[in-house]
């Protein structure tokens, strides 16, 4: 929406490649198209040089002037997210950290941003299972500053929790779909 990409489509993707004997490759990257999806190309592979384990499940939001942070699931590490920036609209990625403050365990997770008009700001907003071991108590976390710092905004659902859903609403207020209680309910 910002930026020298505005109107740009990026898309994340997930690459899970065989190499043979039951060993696999795995890499984060974008796609993303400046024709309204007509045509695409591929970003530059996210490195993991700097961390055990790979990502998962990525989902990307934009900050602030058109920068862009992919967030995902960590696989076969901790029990925190990877984060990784674009400030070339999804071209090349930083080196894959891990956000020690995003504490869930491997699971899918949301993110979604609110640009804020005129000023060029926006918040990110970050659902997830609050835990380190467990998929339960549901939380929304926020970040101004591009994902550098997360404040605990409220507990969406402090039982089971998974796969979550984020979207911005056409009045500004979030919704927040996930799976609750053990996968027997979508709220």
């Amino acid at each position: 929406q910002q930026g020298p990409h505005a109107g740009r489509l990026v898309l994340p993707l997930y690459e899970n490649m065989p190499l043979g004997e039951g060993d696999k490759l795995h890499n984060l990257r974008a796609a993303f198209s400046d024709d309204q999806g007509a045509t695409w190309q591929l970003g530059e592979r996210i490195s993991y040089a700097q961390i055990t384990g790979w990502g998962t499940e990525a989902q990307i939001a934009e900050c602030a002037e058109g920068g862009l942070l992919m967030s995902a699931r960590l696989q076969d590490g901790g029990a925190e997210r990877i984060l990784s920036e674009s400030r070339d609209g999804g071209q090349t990625w930083s080196p894959a950290r891990i956000e020690s403050a995003l504490h869930t365990p491997p699971c899918m997770s949301s993110i979604v941003s609110r640009v804020e008009g005129g000023g060029g700001g926006a918040t990110l907003f970050h659902s997830l299972p609050n835990t380190t071991d467990e998929r339960k108590n549901g939380t929304l976390l926020r970040s101004t500053d591009c994902g550098k710092t997360w404040k605990h905004d409220q507990v969406i659902y402090p039982g089971g929790f998974a796969y979550s859903a984020l979207v911005v609403l056409n009045d500004g207020r979030l919704g927040c779909l996930y799976e609750r209680d053990d996968y027997k309910t979508i709220s």
